[in-house]
Order: structure tokens, then C-alpha cells, then sequence
């Protein structure tokens, strides 16, 4: 009985959120078509020709065994820091290239083909969800606070931050399964790992033409979501910022930004860049805004493991 009440109290709030998102949308349309147009305008210049290559390179690296050579190479430097397999080594070194959510779209991959398992994938999931240096060090640090040093230290905070939070759950469920016997007596740790891409190479029985059209497929398929993301959240930021909520707060551009970026953390940083604080709070807000990543991100990452068996709230 309790968990039926549970649902009807959650969809209930749903739908009124709902029915109240749609009565702003009908009440503002200027509003809405501007911040529509705006984070249509971000996605097309911005999300889709930075992220696109990265996917479908990503995929294919998967498809062809390169992630099982990684996962057997660098399972002893993974292993005692982070209590994970090589694998999560090539989900940290894409996501940090190039940011929100390929983590959770790799790891979603990963999981799909078994090469990782529950644990490890939770594990990996906290380390490596991680934003890009190009929108740290340069959309942020260059274009919005002009500062290439405000953008060395947002980025050194994150990458910081991220790697203590993978020492922590370094031990969260016990060591995963996927690195056992990763390293037999008597063979060279280089030769297992070149043997292990090519017996996962002769599992894929693609060819590299069938590869590389399902690689961009579902790399078109995942971007095609995030815009979605994007283009709703922007909206719901714009109407957020016409609102007179916003002039409830001091310093009403600061908490503007930091308000706006628990929702969408490009919009939140770049009000935040643009408030009248010092440089050291305007690097504070956006440290943790990026950190946060903003419900965007969030409602993305939830839209690519809702097939997998992660738990969201711990992540």
C-alpha cells in the first residue's frame, strides 16, 4: 500500500509540474521561442560537431577491441587506485576529452557487450563523469571570464575533485569480476592484452563498413536526445530569468547564474561570468556549476543507463 501511495503521490506531482510547464509555455511564447532558439543555436554550433566525432570514434574503439586492450593493459594502475578494470581508463580519458554525458553513454555500451559489470560501471560512473577542457579552459575561462587562468583552475578543481571521488568508491560493492584472471602466469601482460582485442574483434563478426554505419547511427540517435535536452532546458531557463523570482535574491545576477545552472550549466556559467561579483565567487559558482552538470545533463545521463541496471541515485 505504501508503495502504491508512493506512486500516486509522484505522478501526481509529475503531472502538475507538467500541466504548470505547459501553461508557461502557452503564457510565454516569446520567451519560450527565444530560449528554444537559443539552445538550438548551442547544440547545433556547439554540442553536435564537438561531441559527434567523439561518439562515433568511441563506438568504433569499442567494436574493434580496443577498449578490451586497455582493459587488461592498464588494469594494474586502475586497479589499485580506483578498484576497477583498464576499461574505465577508456571511459575517464573520453569523458575528460570531451565531456558530458559520453561517460554514461559508454558505460551503457560497455555494459550491453558485458565487458563491464554492475559494480565496476558504478564505479567508473563516479570518477569519470566529467566535463570538457575545451568548454573549461576555453568557452569559460577565455570567452566568458577572459582569463586563461580562472579556466586552469576551474579545470584543475574538476579533474581534482573527480579523481578523490574515485578513490572513495574505490572499495563501494566489493572488487568487480571483470579484471579476474586478467594476467596469467607466465604471459607477458602486453601480449594478453593484444590477445584479448583480437579474440574481442573476432566475436564482432561486423565488418568495419557495417561498424562504422551502426557507429553513426547511434551516435546521431544519442545527440539527437541531448539537443532535446538542450532545447527544453534552455526554454525553462528563459522563463525561469523573466519570471520575478530571480529578483527575490541579492546579488540577483550570481544566484541567477547559479540557479540557471542547476538546470543547464553552459546558460548558468555564462550569467554567472556576466554578474557584477568578484572573480574569485564568479570561480566558485562555476566550479560548481560544472560540477553539478545541471539537470540536463542529469535527465541525459538517466535517458542513456535507463537500460542498464546503475543506480541513479547513487550517482
Amino acid at each position: 500500500m505504501r508503495d502504491i501511495w508512493q506512486n500516486k503521490t509522484y505522478n501526481t506531482f509529475l503531472a502538475i509540474m507538467v500541466i504548470v510547464l505547459m501553461g508557461m509555455l502557452i503564457i510565454y511564447p516569446q520567451t519560450t521561442f527565444e530560449g528554444a532558439t537559443q539552445g538550438m543555436e548551442s547544440w547545433l554550433k556547439i554540442v553536435f560537431p564537438s561531441l559527434l566525432p567523439f561518439f562515433i570514434g568511441a563506438e568504433i574503439m569499442i567494436s574493434i577491441g580496443v577498449v578490451d586492450f586497455m582493459s587488461v593493459l592498464l588494469s594494474p594502475i586502475m586497479k589499485p587506485l580506483f578498484g576497477c578494470s583498464g576499461s574505465s581508463s577508456f571511459v575517464w580519458a573520453m569523458s575528460a576529452t570531451s565531456g558530458y554525458p559520453t561517460s554514461a553513454r559508454l558505460i551503457s555500451s560497455l555494459m550491453k557487450q558485458n565487458k563491464v559489470d554492475k559494480i565496476e560501471a558504478q564505479k567508473i560512473l563516479s570518477f569519470a563523469s566529467t566535463s570538457g577542457p575545451l568548454f573549461m579552459l576555453g568557452a569559460v575561462g577565455i570567452g566568458m571570464l577572459n582569463s586563461p587562468k580562472a579556466g586552469r583552475i576551474i579545470a584543475i578543481s574538476h579533474y581534482v575533485s573527480a579523481f578523490i571521488i574515485g578513490l572513495f568508491f574505490k572499495y563501494y560493492g566489493g572488487y568487480s569480476k571483470c579484471y579476474k584472471n586478467i594476467q596469467p602466469k607466465n604471459t607477458h601482460i602486453l601480449q594478453k592484452a593484444l590477445d584479448n582485442m583480437s579474440r574481442a574483434r573476432q566475436n564482432d563478426n561486423r565488418g568495419f563498413g557495417q561498424i562504422l554505419g551502426d557507429s553513426i547511427k547511434s551516435s546521431f540517435e544519442t545527440l539527437t536526445m541531448v539537443g532535446g535536452f538542450l532545447i527544453l532546458f534552455s526554454a525553462l531557463i528563459h522563463l525561469l530569468l523573466s519570471s520575478k523570482i530571480m529578483g527575490l535574491f541579492p546579488n540577483e545576477s550570481l544566484i541567477a547564474g547559479i540557479v540557471s545552472g542547476m538546470l543547464e550549466m553552459t546558460t548558468g556559467s555564462l550569467i554567472i561570468s556576466q554578474s557584477s561579483a568578484s572573480i574569485s565567487a564568479k570561480i566558485a559558482g562555476i566550479c560548481f556549476v560544472i560540477g553539478w552538470s545541471g539537470l540536463s545533463v542529469h535527465c541525459q545521463v538517466i535517458s542513456l543507463l535507463s537500460k542498464t541496471n546503475i543506480s541513479i541515485g547513487l550517482y
